[in-house]
């Protein structure tokens, strides 16, 4: 039998300010709460309803405990993509739980504000498609953006849209 693991992506609110856990030495670790509250429109009231929040604890590793800790902050509009689990312990003899979820990604929610983005270290060059303007001259058609297309590809004038030869893509 295979080992189910219950996907979710949740958008919301950073409740509190992530914080790091555990020793300084050890793999990172960020903690942060997150408060989820669908609301829906009541064609009879005319009114927007809001459903009970829906708090859940968040856990990041490693590099992304890190990004996280340098880009993410209380209020701030998030979607969470991860694992689904349950945190049990222990208080005055009762037990307790709390849903968390282990996260893959984590980023703002861009529907609310936007962010800006920066790359930390060089992973691969598998982007070396997108090259700047100035690092190949005879790439071929620029985007607005001055993203570099291959020699093959032209950008229409009149659209912005770049144009292959098999196909078109926005």
């Amino acid at each position: 039998m295979g080992i189910q693991q219950g996907l979710v992506t949740i958008t919301g609110y950073v409740a509190k300010e992530p914080r790091r856990v555990g020793d300084p030495g050890r793999t990172p670790l960020c903690v942060m709460r997150l408060a989820s509250t669908r609301s829906y429109y009541d064609a009879k009231s005319q009114l927007w309803k809001e459903l009970p929040t829906t708090w859940i604890s968040v856990k990041a590793h490693r590099s992304l405990a890190n990004n996280v800790l340098a880009s993410v902050h209380k209020g701030d509009p998030v979607i969470v993509t991860g694992t689904l689990g349950m945190d049990e312990w222990s208080k005055d003899g009762q037990p307790q739980s709390s849903l968390v979820i282990e996260a893959n990604a984590i980023g703002h929610d861009l529907s609310l504000g936007s962010t800006s983005f920066s790359k930390l270290g060089n992973r691969s060059e598998s982007t070396s498609a997108l090259r700047a303007p100035e690092d190949d001259a005879s790439s071929g058609a620029r985007s607005e953006t001055g993203l570099a297309f291959p020699s093959r590809t032209r950008v229409s004038q009149e659209t912005g849209i770049r144009e292959d030869a098999d196909d078109v893509v926005f």
